[in-house]
């Protein structure tokens, strides 16, 4: 997903104006920044942060880019939105342009939706679906910031993908331009079919700064997501041992109270001799151990009588 996500960023990054004012159908829409899309609040990242103004007012558009259906979208378009306007302080529109098709017919929600004891939380979202968009239409509106996925659009033929070539290599950015356009193909066509029909050297795209680039984020998320999977399954082991530690630890305390009460019982342990037992107590490392201790001492008629059996232990490592 990054280099396609890297790509897409950038493409929305050099025509921000195109891409808000087709996605929000107000020609008139001006970007009056591309923000920082990094919250420090909690570690989120979107893909683009445009602060637009438009008959509405200031706002903010954030565009979330993604290239295969995730079921924790809603969950992280909640997040985004209210961590920008937290930001920012400005009212958000938020979008989600998915760019290749579900397998089967998984249904793309719009909305984010939670009720947990009478407290509710909902979050709307614009979704765009790549593959339901006009390729001939967006041809004829020379969108720059739509051009580069015509190949994922509906209706993309050779014909559309080699007119939308001409009109990048048009453009100041038309190598860059070019590159993402080949990836998004790739997706769809293979490589060999894509330089038949456009002549690319694919060798040459890929040694591009922005296809550089691309690999290097790709390279950066892959490493990222290997620490958060390797954070999250470590919290999740050290829950589990914790647990189970817990439960050792709340079982062996249990046995040397039990312990210390036969042998107060049936041999009147004094204090002194009660506090140097519970130090060597500590030292076992076993509750079976402690379970024939126990049973020594429901035995022993005398102290020293269980002070021998829990010297044999000591030949062993159990006590020190």
């Amino acid at each position: 997903m990054k280099k396609a996500d890297t790509g897409s960023k950038w493409i929305i990054g050099q025509s921000p104006e195109a891409w808000a004012r087709w996605v929000l159908n107000e020609p008139d829409a001006i970007v009056e920044d591309q923000l920082s899309t990094e919250f420090q609040l909690v570690k989120r990242l979107s893909d683009t942060l445009l602060r637009v103004k438009d008959q509405n007012g200031v706002f903010l558009l954030l565009t979330e880019l993604q290239l295969h259906v995730d079921k924790n979208m809603p969950r992280r378009m909640r997040a985004y939105t209210a961590l920008a306007e937290e930001k920012y302080d400005l009212p958000v529109y938020p979008v989600v342009f998915y760019l290749l098709p579900p397998g089967d017919k998984t249904e793309l929600p719009a909305d984010y939706h939670c009720e947990f004891r009478g407290i509710k939380a909902h979050q709307d979202f614009h979704v765009v679906k790549a593959w339901e968009l006009d390729a001939a239409q967006v041809l004829v509106q020379k969108n720059l910031a739509l051009l580069p996925f015509i190949p994922l659009m509906q209706g993309a033929d050779k014909n559309t993908i080699q007119q939308s070539v001409q009109i990048l290599r048009q453009q100041p950015a038309s190598e860059e331009l070019e590159t993402v356009l080949a990836l998004f193909a790739s997706f769809i066509m293979d490589e060999r079919v894509i330089k038949q029909m456009l002549r690319w050297d694919m060798l040459v795209i890929r040694e591009s700064p922005l296809y550089q680039e691309i690999l290097k984020e790709g390279l950066a998320e892959g490493i990222e997501q290997g620490i958060e999977q390797g954070i999250e399954q470590g919290i999740e082991q050290g829950i589990e041992q914790g647990i189970e530690q817990g439960v050792e630890q709340g079982r062996f305390k249990g046995q040397q109270d039990a312990l210390l009460n036969v042998l107060h019982v049936r041999l009147n342990l004094s204090p002194e001799k009660e506090a140097d037992l519970t130090k060597r107590l500590k030292k076992i490392a076993s509750t079976e151990v402690m379970e024939d201790l126990i049973a020594a001492a429901a035995k022993a008629d005398t102290l020293q009588t269980f002070y021998q059996t829990l010297k044999q232990y000591t030949g062993n490592g159990t006590i020190s």
